[in-house]
């Protein structure tokens, strides 16, 4: 989800959280940065 341990913490397909569909790579990449991992 946007960064939050709740909406990470849920599957890919959980209803109602299009934020946790597959993202492309360069998505991935800006969550990781965003979590400054």
């Amino acid at each position: 989800g946007a960064g939050t341990e709740k909406e990470e913490s849920l599957p890919a397909s959980a209803p109602g959280v299009p934020n946790q569909a597959p993202v492309s790579p360069r998505g991935a990449v800006a969550q990781r940065e965003f979590r400054g991992g």
